[in-house]
């Protein structure tokens, strides 16, 4: 009985999918980044929009914690995303003292996909 509960409980986590469609907001206004997802191991490796802002995180159950970097501005930040079936919904701050909302579904808009995709994931 306990084998099947574990089954069940495995086969009812959602996967996390390696491309994403992210709208969300920040202290700017709007914006609206394709999200590209790799792992490694126990790690995920996250690229937004064409690689100016990367994270690492983990997931625990179904959410997925990110310590992030944008690598334009030199800001970080922390996300965590509920992972659902077809999309993530997360929050994050970048230490400002707010915190943020971003949804992202599954896919990416045609022509912003990053170039060096499957290569192995070296973060800067």
């Amino acid at each position: 009985m306990l084998a099947m509960l574990v089954v069940l409980m495995l086969a009812a986590s959602p996967t996390i999918q390696p491309k994403y469609q992210c709208r969300g907001d920040t202290p700017q206004g709007r914006y609206n980044l394709p999200l590209q997802i790799q792992n490694k191991g126990d790690n995920y490796f996250l690229f937004w929009g064409n690689g100016e802002m990367q994270g690492i995180g983990f997931r625990k159950e179904n959410r997925l914690s990110v310590a992030f970097v944008n690598l334009i501005n030199n800001g970080v930040g922390v996300i965590v995303y509920e992972i659902k079936d077809d999309s993530m919904q997360g929050y994050w701050a970048g230490g400002d003292g707010r915190i943020y909302q971003e949804s992202c579904s599954i896919g990416l808009k045609a022509g912003k996909e990053k170039e060096d995709v499957g290569r192995e994931v070296r973060m800067v």
